[in-house]
This record gives C-alpha cells, sequence and structure tokens, in this order.
C-alpha cells in the first residue's frame, strides 16, 4: 500500500472517530482566544488548552524569530488564532496543571495530526490518551524517512510514561489497551483505570476480545 493511501486511510479513520465521539457527546465547538506555543492554546472563556499525543518545545521570552518554538507558535497561530474549532477529549480530560486536553480540528485539518506531519512537533505518549498515538507515529515516521526533519532535529525525548494501563468498563466487565476503539467509546461514568492486568483480573474485569490486552 502507498503512502498516501495509509495517510487517506488514517484520515478517514481520524473523522470517524470524531463523528462517534461528536454523537456520544465526546467532542464539541470552541473558539480559540490566543496561541501560547506550539501545543497550547486559551479559548475564549480562559481555558487553557493543552494538544494531546504532541509535544513542541517552551517557547521562552526573547526567543530567537528562527528557533524551532516560535516557527511551532508561529504554525500554531496561523492555524487556530482568532478560529472556530472543534474539540476532541480522550480518556483523560484534564492534566496535573489543569489545562483541559484534547484533539483539536479547525475546518478540515486536525491540528495535532498536521504539527506533527509538518515538523513543527514530535508525537509524543501520555497515557491513557492515546487514542491517536500511532497515527501521529506513523506520520512522524513518513516524515522522517523522506528528509532530516525539524522534527528530528528537536531531539524531543518520545515520552511513554506508565504503559501498563488498562481501561475498565464497570457496564460490560470488560477490559481494553488504551488503543482500543472500544475502550475509547466507554462512558465517563462507567470508566475504570487500571495499574496492572493482576489488579484488573483480581477486580472481576474480563479482557476485550479486539484488543486482546
Amino acid at each position: 500500500m502507498s503512502k498516501s493511501w495509509k495517510i487517506i486511510l488514517g484520515v478517514s479513520y481520524v473523522l470517524l472517530c470524531l463523528l462517534i465521539n461528536y454523537l456520544i457527546g465526546y467532542c464539541f465547538p470552541a473558539r480559540v482566544k490566543f496561541v501560547i506555543d506550539g501545543d497550547t492554546v486559551v479559548l475564549e472563556d480562559g481555558t487553557k488548552l493543552r494538544y494531546i499525543g504532541v509535544d513542541t518545545p517552551d517557547l521562552k521570552p526573547g526567543e530567537e524569530i528562527e528557533s524551532f518554538a516560535q516557527k511551532a507558535y508561529e504554525a500554531n497561530k496561523e492555524l487556530v488564532e482568532g478560529k472556530n474549532v472543534w474539540l476532541e477529549l480522550d480518556v483523560q480530560k484534564f492534566d496535573k496543571y489543569n489545562r483541559l486536553l484534547a484533539y483539536v480540528f479547525v475546518g478540515s485539518i486536525f491540528v495535532n495530526g498536521w504539527l506533527v506531519e509538518n515538523g513543527y512537533a514530535r508525537a509524543a505518549c501520555y497515557p491513557p490518551n492515546v487514542k491517536y498515538y500511532h497515527y501521529f507515529r506513523h506520520l512522524e515516521k513518513i516524515l522522517e524517512s523522506e528528509t532530516e526533519s525539524e522534527a528530528e532535529v528537536l531531539d524531543l525525548e518520545i515520552k511513554c510514561e506508565d504503559t501498563e494501563i488498562f481501561l475498565g468498563n464497570k457496564r460490560s466487565k470488560k477490559f481494553h489497551l488504551p488503543t482500543c476503539k472500544y475502550g475509547n467509546m466507554i462512558q465517563p461514568e462507567n470508566l475504570v483505570i487500571f495499574k496492572s492486568r493482576e489488579e484488573v483480573l483480581a477486580a472481576g474485569f474480563q479482557p476485550c476480545k479486539w484488543c486482546d490486552p
């Protein structure tokens, strides 16, 4: 299968997930007031939002115009500042800094993925929010195979901490991997997060037959 077809299939999957999440209440509209850096913005209501699954260098006062942090900031600003966007949530809705965590869409552009695809960000894994992590890594690998991209030069560590996390569904008594499409459809009131397979089995949950955790 050609690279272009793989990207088309990946985008189609993302759009399908967006539709499903809209129908079950995981997706909602917002407006970006201003951009802080390449992966963080402030919404009109004052909420600080951090993009899920990507990482860009922090923008520091007096940053050089040609720095990667400045370039990521400018790209993000051009994409979303002052614009209406759609936000898609994942399992964990806020980080330890009380920032809202979301995937961001503006028009037909999946902002998180676009930043990776164009070399402004690295894919970053922060479980349990890993719905599109493999898609971001795929975009990153394509970019790295074609050119010595900015994403390579940034040399940001790909973080994937606490990878042994399982998503339990209190209603079905099934448990899933964080990347499982069925795990990502669990309603918040039915979601239980387990830190080990022993823990989830001891709680009486059965493994999902689709993702085989």
